[in-house]
């Protein structure tokens, strides 16, 4: 709601950079929250010169690395940091109503305490408001709120006495549903017989569908991950990854002031309730959540995901590191900072704008995201690679939402019609958005599985059975298929059922098993012009390859393929994972190109265009993602074993010694089977781990002696 205000009324940029200002207006305004609330916090503590700590916690909390990134982009976690910084203004703010009036002769019906329970009453009101309003945004924000809320009847029972009048409590119980009446807009939109847009999730149309999607049951209620294969880690496990967080995030000694701080808040609970609540509120969601946390954490793409949820937990964190630096200070040198001799103010002021300046320069460099157009970048590079018309099958969410917004948001490439599988899977998605894709026909009511009795399940074998013509438009899998499918895995461009795939692109393009055979290289060269790799095709390759001329294979324009700075981002981020998708499909077409090659009498020029992509793509990988290039290194051995091969056939030679040259010759084939199986043995993941025991045998049998390691050609083209 709040992102449409941004898109409708901001008058420049895209719409993409327009809800980005929206989370940067979220950002800045959580800081200054975060800021307003230490300042009060700091000063009922007697802190001195609460204004520098509270610009140091919330300055250091702001630019963060963590914080910085999500705080430029259209994400729900800026506007998640701003509710959760007002509510512990907020619940401070109660705290100063609660207070006793300590003046001589006071009485319960002055009008200090009638003003102050008032100012209680208004900000549990409110107060109220934001935890519905959190809910309706993000669900992670239940496990402050919880804590927040019971310390907030307790001390106003203790004091004013406000929440025992039956009318009040039932005001604050109005003002929380008031911020969830955003959930009505789904059922209202669908009462009036509207379609929800290309991409919305779930069936509202039902109390039981609203329900649901209030609870996330599609999700997994407050988990991140439904799945099967769901992974649980062990606490040890979480509160390392979390302390290596805040170390980097807080200048290597956040640890070490997070737990002086929570030391110091437990201490002195009895004096300070809000420390005590800050503290068990961090403790509360840190236990709570990471028990119920179910993504694995050995996938860094996503660690990187469960990382986003820690934003919140460095507010707190940051609020707690002040007295913690104080605590150790005292202790360590003997400085006690509120005594009077103190620094004045203006100088404990300048050190904590000082600290900031250099927690902001310092990661300036990681955190500046002005060039990054990699996911516009490699939305376009999918669809450019697309038919008109064309069907695609999308999987993951990086590459779903980037052509959908793309499509909706830029108006760009509305010809193809974008299918989810995820979505494919769930029964609503036939009914809802069925509309939205003309003649695309749904060969049952869900895909996959069915959960209810009542509905039809089909394969995505069915679905394409159901929507393929032999002259097009055509379909496209971008992503891959879903792994509980039924298509045969672990083979090279096997598709579901009766299907194979070919390359185009950063996707692939379905082809029946029987015209797989026959592709028309010229077709294929065309199709992987997003790829940007025109400068390793030569007159005499594409002339082999019956491509008249170079022109015809660019058709798009250069520097459509997305190059992620790999120093910037890490294996974490979104950025890095588009960077394997797109290297990736660099290597499946020297991968297509070997195995034409070998059903075309071992045609020499399309090896040496493989030789040239594998080649190519060893230079895009980073150090940290070397395994996901040993199949490469696997296709090199095989594909330049064969090229010599077929060389001395050509030259009517009995051995390949003559055939020997720099990009292609015996020692290479030995080196790269032996990097082939170093880097498989490197996979974080058993599962997908290849069995290399031929390849071993291989080279253990031979040796980097060209009379030896020729031996092994023959070996080598077969395996």
């Amino acid at each position: 709601m709040l992102g449409h205000l941004f898109y409708r009324f901001l008058p420049f940029g895209t719409p993409g950079f327009r809800v980005n200002c929206l989370s940067c207006v979220c950002g800045a305004a959580a800081a200054l929250l975060l800021f307003l609330f230490c300042q009060r916090w700091y000063a009922a503590r007697g802190y001195r010169a609460s204004c520098g700590w509270a610009l140091l916690a919330a300055g250091c909390w702001a630019f963060s690395p963590l914080l910085w990134q999500y705080h430029v982009q259209a994400e729900v976690f800026s506007l998640n940091n701003l509710i959760v910084a007002a509510q512990f203004l907020l619940a401070q703010l109660h705290s100063e109503a609660c207070m006793p009036v300590t003046a001589p002769g006071a009485s319960d019906t002055d009008p200090v305490s009638d003003a102050r329970r008032l100012r209680a009453r208004s900000t549990a009101r409110l107060g109220a408001l934001l935890v519905g309003l959190g809910f309706s945004n993000q669900h992670a924000v239940v496990f402050y709120s919880v804590p927040i809320v019971v310390a907030v009847l307790i001390t106003d029972a203790s004091t004013h006495a406000n929440v025992m009048e039956a009318s009040f409590f039932l005001q604050l119980a109005a003002c929380g549903l008031l911020g969830l009446t955003p959930y009505l807009l789904m059922p209202w939109s669908a009462s009036r017989g509207e379609l929800p847009q290309l991409g919305s999730w779930g069936d509202q149309r039902t109390i039981e569908g609203l329900i649901r999607h209030f609870l996330r049951r599609e999700y997994g209620t407050f988990r991140l991950y439904s799945g099967s294969d769901a992974v649980y880690t062990s606490m040890l496990t979480w509160i390392r990854l979390y302390g290596a967080s805040l170390s980097e995030n807080f200048l290597v000694v956040g640890p070490l002031l997070l737990l002086a701080g929570l030391l110091c808040a437990l201490r002195a609970w009895r004096r300070d309730s809000m420390g005590a609540l800050v503290a068990g509120c961090l403790l509360f969601y840190f236990t709570i959540f990471h028990t119920l946390a179910n993504l694995n954490v050995n996938d860094k793409t996503l660690l990187g995901v469960h990382m986003r949820f820690w934003m919140q937990a460095h507010l707190l964190s940051s609020a707690l590191m002040v007295p913690g630096a104080k605590m150790l200070l005292q202790l360590g040198f003997g400085l006690d900072l509120d005594r009077s001799r103190a620094p004045p103010s203006w100088q404990v002021l300048a050190g904590a704008a000082a600290v900031v300046a250099l927690q902001g320069g310092l990661h300036y460099k990681v955190s500046d995201q002005s060039g990054n157009y990699y996911f516009e970048q490699y939305g376009r590079s999918m669809l450019a690679g697309a038919g008109a018309g064309a069907i695609v099958l999308s999987k993951g969410d990086n590459v779903v939402n980037t052509m959908r917004y793309l499509q909706r948001c830029e108006n760009h490439r509305l010809d193809v019609r974008l299918v989810d599988q995820s979505m494919m899977s769930y029964a609503w998605f036939k009914v809802m958005h069925g509309p939205h894709l003309p003649g695309v026909v749904f060969p049952g009511d869900v895909a996959y599985f069915a959960k209810e009795d009542n509905l039809k399940p089909y394969s995505t074998a069915d679905f394409l059975e159901h929507n393929y013509k032999d002259r097009g438009p055509h379909i496209y899998i971008c992503g891959g298929f879903k792994e509980f499918d039924d298509h045969s895995g672990g083979k090279a461009f096997q598709g579901a059922g009766d299907f194979r795939t070919i390359p185009a692109g950063v996707c692939e393009r379905i082809v029946r098993a029987s015209e797989w055979r026959s592709v028309d290289p010229r077709q294929v060269l065309r199709e992987n012009a997003p790829l940007d790799i025109h400068h390793l095709y030569t007159k005499k390759t594409l002339k082999s390859l019956y491509v008249p001329e170079l022109s015809e294979i660019t058709l798009i324009p250069k520097d459509s393929r997305v190059r992620v700075q790999l120093d910037k981002y890490d294996a974490r981020t979104w950025e890095r994972s588009i960077h394997t998708h797109s290297t990736q499909a660099v290597q499946r077409l020297a991968h297509w190109l070997v195995m034409w090659s070998q059903r075309n009498d071992d045609n020499t020029d399309a090896f040496e265009l493989s030789l040239k992509i594998i080649t190519e793509s060893f230079k895009m990988w980073p150090d940290t993602d070397l395994h996901l290039s040993s199949i490469a290194h696997r296709l090199y051995a095989i594909g330049c074993a064969r090229l010599m091969n077929k060389r001395a056939q050509k030259g009517n030679m009995t051995t390949t010694f003559k055939v020997q040259k720099k990009d292609c010759n015996s020692q290479l084939v030995v080196e790269h089977m032996r990097q082939y199986i170093a880097l498989e043995a490197l996979d974080p993941n058993p599962k997908s781990r290849l069995n290399t025991d031929t390849e071993k045998k291989i080279v253990r049998s031979h040796t980097h002696t060209h009379a030896h390691a020729r031996a092994c050609m023959p070996a080598c083209m077969y395996i």
